[in-house]
């Protein structure tokens, strides 16, 4: 006979203002509370994508609760990873197809920053190798708020 994994009657309910975020792993889904909470749900993110539509698919593996984003730091060129800091300070990777979309629609939350990582290229810089095609160095910039 097979026992179940939570007694009955025990269920999670969560109000969407409380969630950060959720990262996913095959079938399973944590969940991170603005308490500092992680509880793991046995539903995929799709499912919850489609339960939620507020929230925000910004990676294959994580989906946010957009009232919850602060910035958003996007790299200088595609190539570069550019990332989404939530309120708590969590640094969260976007993916390089979703970075545009992501942008589009955090520019209608208020409140959040928007940093675009730019960089000089190697005939700015006078000291150092030349490697053509690489940054020499990266310089974080060019702070300014989305959408007003």
């Amino acid at each position: 006979m097979k026992t179940p994994l939570r007694p009955k009657g025990c269920h999670n309910r969560f109000d969407q203002r409380t969630i950060l975020y959720l990262t996913g792993e095959e079938n399973y889904s944590h969940v991170h509370l603005m308490n500092g909470k992680v509880i793991l749900m046995s539903r995929t993110l799709k499912w919850f994508e489609k339960r939620w539509p507020s929230f925000l698919r910004v990676h294959k593996h994580t989906l946010i609760n957009p009232q919850h984003a602060s910035r958003v730091k996007r790299g200088a060129r595609l190539t570069l990873p550019s990332y989404l800091i939530m309120r708590d300070q969590t640094q969260l990777l976007i993916s390089r197809r979703r970075v545009n979309h992501v942008i589009a629609q955090l520019s209608l939350q208020q409140g959040v920053v928007y940093e675009n990582r730019t960089y000089r290229s190697q005939q700015e810089t006078s000291h150092g190798m030349s490697i053509p095609g690489l940054p020499k160095t990266i310089v974080y910039g060019e702070m300014s708020r989305v959408g007003h």
